[in-house]
């Protein structure tokens, strides 16, 4: 580039300017490359720099989804758990009112069929 008719890349400050910006997308337009190889050389950089925002951008999303996933599934077992806890309490608690019924039931049965024999 440095020798070329009209570049404005003509020292490695320039270039180093002309590629950071470039591969952060920000391209100033204040220094281009004119030959076909600082083209393609600029096609590169910006496809580099795409795919380092990409990568970062899915490193920074994996790790989100999987904290939040960890953190989901912990709250879900501790749901299940309680859940489970209130279960086997109302179970017991059904139990023991269907005894009690049942109790119940046979005192009536006996008391109908006492009131029976003596009709």
């Amino acid at each position: 580039e440095q020798n070329v008719r009209g570049a404005s890349i003509t020292s490695i400050g320039q270039a180093l300017w002309w590629a950071v910006s470039t591969i952060t997308g920000t391209g100033y337009g204040d220094v281009v490359p004119v030959t076909f190889v600082g083209k393609l050389v600029g096609v590169g950089l910006m496809i580099g720099g795409v795919a380092i925002v990409g990568v970062v951008a899915a490193s920074f999303a994996s790790w989100m989804i999987e904290a939040v996933g960890t953190r989901v599934v912990r709250e879900q077992v501790e749901v299940e758990r309680e859940v489970e806890r209130e279960t086997e309490k109302v179970e017991a608690e059904t139990q023991s009112e269907v005894a009690a019924l049942s109790e119940q039931v046979a005192k009536l049965t006996a008391l109908i069929e006492g009131m029976q024999r003596l009709e």
